[in-house]
């Protein structure tokens, strides 16, 4: 069962990852637009 939970522990992070790049890049282009 080792297998399968390290793969669904790094589907997770994959996920996290995109959704924080995702709200960074928001961010960014939001401060760039107020400028």
């Amino acid at each position: 069962s080792l297998p399968a939970l390290s793969s669904e522990v790094v589907h997770r992070i994959v996920e996290i990852l995109k959704h924080f790049n995702t709200r960074t890049c928001q961010l960014v282009l939001g401060a760039r637009a107020m400028q």
